[in-house]
């Protein structure tokens, strides 16, 4: 019995599943308080503001962190596809999508 390789597929259906999946559930999470308790004190501007809004419950920290972990979820993509490739042994692909991650970071390093 030969044993199975990995399928970079799998990989990816689970990273995108994931991210989709978590995303709208804690964006239904933050649309639930909005309408609990819809007064907010703005949008939170960084990482540290809508970790700090989410731990106090605040709808529209809640919310922002559903949009970021949505705009987090192709970027995991990229990274299960590079793992995924990795453990076929196809090294061709795995340093193809490492310079795909490597333009995204760039590129989200200059936008800040």
């Amino acid at each position: 019995m030969t044993p199975t390789r990995p399928d970079v597929n799998k990989f990816v259906q689970i990273a995108l599943s994931a991210g989709v999946l978590l995303s709208f559930l804690i964006l239904l999470w933050g649309s639930a308080l909005f309408l609990a308790s819809p007064a907010s004190g703005g949008m939170p501007r960084s990482i540290p503001a809508i970790l700090r809004g989410v731990a106090q419950l605040d709808p529209a920290a809640t919310i922002s962190l559903g949009l970021l972990v949505l705009l987090i979820t192709p970027v995991a993509r990229v990274i299960a596809a590079m793992i995924g490739f990795a453990l076929e042994g196809d090294r061709k692909y795995a340093l193809i999508s490492l310079g795909v991650l490597a333009i995204l970071v760039l590129a989200a390093a200059a936008g800040r």
